[in-house]
């Protein structure tokens, strides 16, 4: 929520975690509503926008999410370099869809992204609450990662005959196994034991969300680990001169350091939030 509309009735009126807020979403442009689409709201039967209540804290949990200013910066640069040149950015992961979603809204970069793609199987309740069945397409919960994207590209009219045209970023070697089912996409490998010249232990330690992230999971990662800066600098060339068409990003370990996202698809969480005076409002 921008600061003219927190003031625009002269007020600021508190209100539950869980309250939904016609008011402030009235007026919101497409842009701000951000750039995931059906498939990742109505076709999924998630409604609603996470957004934080105090602004204040998007910095607070970009710092949490990327771990590093340049870290942030980096990624930050790419999406919008593919935003200005109309190159269609997809997360790809076997992890929980609506907690990416989520995670991507209070971000505010949403926007950047076209779908959440996720390939975690429906093998219980927890799992399809993470990756709720889409009523209309794009279910691909037990595919491979290249399968996914060779349907995707089809979509996009990019075939996946050489030359490279794209490129998955991901952590796990596991899924350029069958990459030559579509060599087109480049498979960027993101693991790595290095950390960005500016990584602090001490910050990264002591941010408030990543304190709010040990209580929920019951401990502190085991492993993080930062995409290579030369990796996303790379893809922002190519983006510019037109050589990447299309690109896919893992989200566990890749887009974030952690091995997982934070479980934003179960509701019972949120009072955590509110109680460390972190509160998320749901904008319809």
């Amino acid at each position: 929520m921008t600061q003219k509309n927190k003031k625009k009735h002269g007020r600021t009126k508190r209100r539950t975690h869980y309250r939904r807020k016609s008011r402030r979403g009235r007026g919101l442009s497409r842009a701000m509503q951000g750039g995931l689409g059906p498939n990742d709201g109505i076709n999924i039967n998630l409604s609603g926008r996470f957004a934080f209540r105090d602004q204040s804290h998007v910095n607070e949990f970009g710092m949490f999410v990327f771990g590093t200013n340049l870290q942030q910066q980096a990624w930050t640069s790419l999406l919008q370099t593919c935003m200005d040149k109309n190159v269609p950015v997809y997360i790809l992961t076997a992890g929980c869809k609506v907690g990416i979603i989520r995670t991507l809204q209070l971000l505010n970069m949403d926007r950047f992204f076209r779908e959440v793609l996720c390939t975690l199987p429906p093998s219980n309740a927890n799992a399809i609450r993470a990756n709720p069945p889409n009523t209309v397409h794009h279910n691909f919960g037990g595919k491979s990662k290249y399968e996914v994207i060779r349907e995707i590209i089809g979509e996009h009219g990019i075939s996946c005959d050489l030359p490279v045209k794209g490129c998955l970023f991901d952590d796990s070697m596991a899924n350029r196994d069958v990459a030559n089912i579509c060599p087109s996409i480049e498979f960027l490998h993101t693991k790595t034991p290095a950390r960005p010249a500016d990584y602090d232990e001490d910050t990264f330690v002591n941010n408030a969300f990543y304190k709010l992230r040990v209580i929920i999971m019951g401990a502190p990662p085991n492993d993080i680990n930062f995409t290579p800066i030369v990796l996303i600098e790379d893809q922002i060339r190519k983006v510019v001169s037109g050589d990447c068409k299309i690109v896919f990003i893992d989200f566990d370990e890749t887009f974030e350091p952690y091995n997982a996202a934070l479980p934003l698809h179960n509701p019972a969480r949120l009072p955590l939030f509110e109680s460390n005076d972190r509160p998320i409002d749901v904008i319809p």
